[in-house]
């Protein structure tokens, strides 16, 4: 392994634990607005689950940009879909066993859309950043 293949390895970590380490503090600084939202029926089940995402999906944005503009890698699509799948990784991790415990189809599904939704965020915004022209 070269020193540039062992730097973009360890670039694509720390985004990833830089990420997932402010989106904590970002959830923690949200929760007066949580405690005043109310949920009613099906569709209040998805957007809090998405509203529960959104921390994290705003850091993986942020942290594949930034990724992109400080890596000198030529194939940037690896460090693309790499950050995705740690964050893939990380929405799956921190709810571990959120699912089983459910008794609504509704549930199920929404906490599947909460765990995938920044790793879609990772991924759409990593290409988005990738194909945008050079300053």
């Amino acid at each position: 392994m070269t020193r540039r293949i062992a730097a973009n390895v360890l670039m694509v970590i720390g985004a990833w634990y830089a990420a997932v380490y402010l989106s904590f503090w970002l959830s923690v600084a949200l929760i007066p607005i949580n405690n005043r939202l109310v949920y009613e029926g099906d569709m209040g089940t998805l957007l809090m689950h998405l509203w529960f995402a959104l921390p994290l999906a705003a850091m993986a944005a942020i942290a594949v940009v930034v990724l992109l503009a400080v890596s000198d890698a030529r194939r940037k699509a690896v460090l693309i879909g790499s950050l995705t799948c740690l964050f893939l990784y990380s929405g799956f991790a921190r709810r571990a066993g959120g699912a089983a415990d459910t008794a609504t189809t509704i549930d199920r599904v929404a906490i599947v859309i909460e765990r995938i939704t920044p790793a879609t965020v990772c991924l759409f915004a990593g290409f988005y950043a990738k194909r945008r022209p050079k300053r």
